[in-house]
């Protein structure tokens, strides 16, 4: 790439990097309220609205997609000697079979939403609900008003 920069251990940082911060911002997606309350409650974490952290995780995902084709692509030997031992050909080794049966059982308990994946996705929504509390959150429930503007409505303004 340039002289005295090693190309495959900067593609390793940034593929790393990357991770890490789409993790993170995957993390706060998962327990944000939803967009309509986020926007009411004007709702931000680090100074970074919703709408910011879907478009950071955006960007760092098809950043990170394109780093780690980079990757996939330096290390093209290894990769390659994974799936070859020896001289004949044989990508269906012990490590690829788990490695398939992993992503399938995966896909598979996704699609299906059973346990495990069931509960991750209850919890997000959990997360995601609790926005909506007793003075909280956006839903509209009578003369176009949310929770919020119906509770100081009752107590006359006396929070």
């Amino acid at each position: 790439m340039f002289k005295g920069i090693s190309s495959r251990q900067l593609i390793s940082l940034l593929t790393l990097y990357l991770f890490i911060f789409m993790v993170l911002t995957g993390l706060v997606l998962y327990i944000v309220p939803p967009t309509r309350v986020a926007r009411e409650l004007q709702w931000t974490l680090a100074g970074i609205s919703k709408t910011e952290y879907i478009r950071l995780h955006t960007i760092l995902s098809f950043g990170f997609l394109v780093v780690a084709l980079m990757h996939a692509w330096y290390n093209r030997s290894v990769l390659w000697r994974y799936l070859l031992l020896g001289r004949q050909v044989k990508i269906w080794n012990v490590e690829s079979i788990l490695a398939f049966v992993f992503i399938v059982v995966l896909l598979g308990a996704s699609y299906f939403n059973v346990p495990p994946v069931d509960k991750i996705m209850s919890w997000g929504t959990a997360f995601k609900e609790s926005w909506d509390g007793p003075c909280g959150g956006g839903q509209r429930l009578r003369q176009g008003k949310n929770r919020a503007e119906q509770y100081v409505d009752q107590t006359h303004g006396k929070i």
